[in-house]
């Protein structure tokens, strides 16, 4: 009888805690789904301020919560969500121009997925990060001499190249010290400077397999013959050895990951490389070659680099030769814009032109093989998806409303004061003028959203709205304390 009670007892206990459990969880949820403002269509909540505010104020400790910053964070994720429900209703989400471009970020986010895994991780391994971790002492104190080559360098300057090397190997033999001689001759931009010291290392630090072994064989205070490395012709010394404490594999594994992420990107190039070659024909991969000459021929500068590499001006270029096809393939393709369109990342010689194309056409068929894998259904992909589609439709919807409109006016004013102003001023003009409109336009565009779709902030939240993220931000300031301890 007694076991009996006892076991109707804990029956009861247990279904009180979960009954508990789930009412808290209820609560947590009702809080968290508290809406801090309404408008036709959507509503802000609670949970989308305070995790706006904590990803805003990540490196801002001393910044705490406020119904001031409440205000400003909820409007602007309400005037996100109406400026897409206001695209929306214009038909814009079936822009070819916007869903193209939209699905072209969603393709590199999805490629950069698929890299990952078919390739990345494929060299970058478990195992390999746990050789490097148990290799993490003793480590050596490394020098070396480089002279660039590479499977694109001409007959004549691998040779000039190799003469080099060797002639420096016979200077250290006949007593010239090897900081000189790699200050006076390594290509080496980082380490040349200093010597050729590129400090203490372990093998697995290294990338190039070659420049591995050679480590692994030279005996201390010695230096190597000439040697041929990926990137061009080597002579190694090996300094003294030290032993450091090894710390907790959990504390470095990330560290570690990116140190043989970077120091194995041309064993990962190489591969990505093999697996483009045997997926471009599966998505009919065609590369328009006549396409890519005329675009070349439109933006060389007719200035030679070195090795014959070829100078591009980028404002050469007209929309014609912008909107070439330069590659396609089964659901996709690469145009000028794709390569130029971007002023930081557009190509300024042919070698970067090539590097930049390769690049994006590698992204290209690792997005349709993706796609056909099904990496595109798991719902942190369509989510992802979904937000730069929208993103897309806020910022065309802003081009058409706000940006456009400024911009004619700005042209209308520059021609009125171009003979009148000096370049400098009329600049410096234009652009604070460009700015007290951009504030104005937009403004004026909010406000009639605001009115459209029927905007009100619900003010009885904001207290607890305001609390709970001050309770948030402290437990988070306290995790980064304890972490960096």
């Amino acid at each position: 009888m007694k076991n009996i009670k006892k076991l109707r007892y804990w029956k009861q206990s247990i279904l009180t805690a979960v009954l508990f459990s789930m009412l808290l969880y209820s609560c947590g949820q009702q809080k968290d789904s508290a809406k801090l403002a309404v408008f036709d269509g959507g509503t802000v909540t609670q949970k989308e301020y305070i995790d706006h505010f904590l990803s805003s104020t990540m490196y801002k400790p001393g910044l705490m919560p406020s119904e001031k910053n409440l205000l400003d964070i909820v409007f602007q994720k309400a005037m996100e969500k109406i400026a897409v429900l206001e695209a929306q209703s214009r038909k814009m989400d079936t822009d070819s121009v916007l869903v193209s471009g939209a699905k072209k970020i969603a393709d590199t986010n999805l490629a950069q997925k698929y890299m990952r895994a078919k390739v990345i991780n494929r060299v970058v391994t478990d195992s390999l990060i746990k050789k490097f971790y148990n290799s993490f002492t003793p480590q050596y104190h490394m020098r070396y001499i480089l002279r660039i080559v590479s499977d694109r360098t001409p007959a004549t300057t691998l040779k000039a190249q190799q003469d080099t090397i060797n002639i420096i190997y016979k200077l250290l033999r006949k007593g010239q010290k090897f900081e000189d001689l790699a200050k006076e001759y390594s290509q080496d931009m980082v380490s040349k400077s200093k010597g050729g010291d590129i400090g203490y290392v372990i093998e697995e630090s290294l990338g190039d397999a070659k420049l591995r072994r050679v480590m692994e064989t030279l005996p201390e205070e010695s230096y190597s013959k000439p040697f041929r490395g990926v990137s061009g012709y080597y002579i190694f010394y090996k300094g003294e050895t030290r032993n450091v404490s090894v710390p907790e594999f959990d504390k470095v594994r990330l560290k570690i990951w990116q140190t043989l992420y970077r120091t194995r990107r041309y064993q990962i190039e190489q591969q990505a490389k093999e697996l483009f070659k045997k997926l471009a024909p599966l998505y009919h991969f065609k590369l328009n070659k006549s396409a890519v000459k005329q675009i070349i021929k439109k933006a060389k500068t007719g200035k030679i680099k070195m090795g014959d590499n070829i100078l591009l001006e980028p404002g050469l270029l007209t929309n014609k030769e912008l909107s070439l096809v330069l590659a396609s393939c089964d659901g996709g393709k690469i145009t000028g814009w794709d390569i130029f369109s971007d002023r930081k990342k557009a190509p300024t010689d042919k070698r970067e032109f090539d590097k930049r194309l390769n690049l994006l056409t590698q992204q290209m068929v690792f997005a349709q093989d993706a796609r056909k894998m099904g990496y595109d259904k798991t719902p942190e992909f369509e989510n992802q998806e979904k937000d730069i589609l929208d993103a897309f439709l806020r910022q065309g919807l802003y081009q058409k409303e706000v940006k456009d409109i400024v911009n004619v006016k700005v042209d209308s004013l520059r021609e009125i004061e171009k003979d009148i102003l000096s370049p400098h001023d009329l600049r410096l003009k234009l652009v604070e003028q460009k700015t007290k409109l951009e504030n104005k336009y937009r403004t004026d565009f909010e406000n009639r959203m605001k009115e459209k779709y029927h905007f009100k902030y619900i003010e009885k939240n904001f207290t607890g709205a305001v609390k709970a993220a001050t309770k948030r931000k402290k437990e988070e300031n306290e995790k980064r304390k304890h972490a960096k301890k």
